[in-house]
């Protein structure tokens, strides 16, 4: 989790303590056009937490991530619970929470499960990837040589990535 300091730098000149303790603060948070949003964070009991609020409406999932990248690390991992029904806790009818449990890691399922798609690691290995693939096809050009695609993506792809 991010400091309070990080977090107040990151939130910027819409962002208004109300009140401040020893684990936590609660804040304003003007970025989501008039209404404020409201954002409590803690840090107590083994366990790292944001909620965010509205008055007359519940936050949108930019916008939790909006939440959760103010408060956390990029290679940070947080979560929404759904509790079993009989621990359920509603003191505001538009307030979504993000937690984290401290010194653990959230096991995440592999990205294959969630969307099939390439994680945004691997997207950037294959952008690095392909701009080396192009570096080595113009360095050829230069020499008077000419690569297929094929064959500068191979070159680049057996390259150790620089440490």
């Amino acid at each position: 989790m991010r400091t309070v300091q990080q977090i107040r730098e990151r939130a910027g000149e819409k962002f208004r303590f109300l009140d401040a303790g020893a684990d936590g603060f609660a804040a304003e948070w003007r970025v989501f056009g008039t209404q404020p949003m409201t954002l409590i964070v803690s840090w107590g009991e083994n366990w790292e937490h944001a909620s965010a609020s509205f008055a007359h409406r519940t936050p949108t999932w930019g916008e939790m991530c909006d939440v959760k990248n103010l408060c956390w690390q990029e290679e940070e991992a947080v979560m929404q619970l759904h509790p079993p029904e009989d621990q359920w806790v509603n003191c505001h009818p538009y307030c979504l929470h993000l937690w984290r449990p401290k010194g653990q890691a959230i096991p995440l399922p592999p990205p294959a499960l969630v969307g099939g798609g390439p994680t945004v690691g691997q997207t950037k290995a294959r952008e690095a990837l392909v701009k080396r693939a192009r570096q080595i096809w113009q360095e050829a050009k230069a020499r008077g040589a000419e690569l297929t695609t094929e064959e500068c993506l191979r070159r680049a792809a057996q390259e150790k990535p620089p440490c």
